[in-house]
């Protein structure tokens, strides 16, 4: 299940924020951060909390395919958002 969180003020604007949890980890799917027009992927679980002191780790992608073809539990997230997007705008 993935969770929608829309018209945060990040950086230069707003975006979307789609969480979900898979396989023991919580992640955080957010557009334009770092930078506007990019996303950011921030995954928490046991291994990176004990690594990194309670903070997740964070991955840049310049687009959805990128999340897609990276993580499995991401599948379809470009055609969830645009219809998203065209449903708002």
């Amino acid at each position: 299940m993935i969770n929608i969180i829309t018209e945060h003020n990040w950086n230069n604007g707003g975006g979307m924020v789609y969480t979900t949890k898979s396989r023991g980890n919580q992640m955080s799917l957010i557009q334009n951060y770092p930078v506007n027009g990019q996303w950011a992927m921030e995954t928490c679980n046991a291994s990176t909390n004990a690594f990194n002191r309670g903070f997740g780790s964070v991955k840049a992608f310049n687009n959805l395919r990128e999340v897609e073809s990276n993580y499995k539990s991401w599948k379809g997230i470009e055609a969830i958002h645009n219809d998203i997007s065209n449903s708002i705008n």
